[in-house]
């Protein structure tokens, strides 16, 4: 899946899955909206008659808190847990592919994001 265009924001129409994306990228920028460093963010992606990205903000997770998301808490589980405050960063996908367990996105340096593969269908 990737947008329309590059740069883009959750507003920009979806497109795929196929092998056209070339350079076209999700941008989320805190700055612009007043996030700052290390603010972390919830990405949904909708896939029902038209596949929608959305993403917001959400408070930054204690190590206990950031082990409660790993093992499956909602985010109003977490909240309720109390504390703040983020060691590190790791970003994972759930969904029926995975059987809506976690699975870790990897780290690549060279082109500065994070990608999992995963097969739909």
């Amino acid at each position: 899946l990737y947008p329309a265009g590059n740069s883009s924001d959750a507003s920009a129409r979806v497109l795929g899955p196929d092998d056209q994306r070339g350079a076209r990228t999700w941008v989320i920028d805190g700055r612009k909206d007043g996030f700052g460093q290390g603010t972390s963010f919830n990405v949904t992606v909708r896939w029902t008659d038209a596949v929608q990205v959305s993403w917001e903000s959400i408070p930054q997770l204690t190590e206990g808190q950031t082990a409660l998301a790993a093992a499956g808490a909602s985010l109003t589980e977490i909240a309720a847990s109390g504390s703040d405050g983020l060691d590190d960063h790791k970003y994972s996908l759930r969904g029926s592919w995975t059987g809506y367990r976690l699975q870790a996105m990897k780290v690549r340096y060279d082109k500065k994001l994070y990608e999992a593969t995963f097969k739909i269908g």
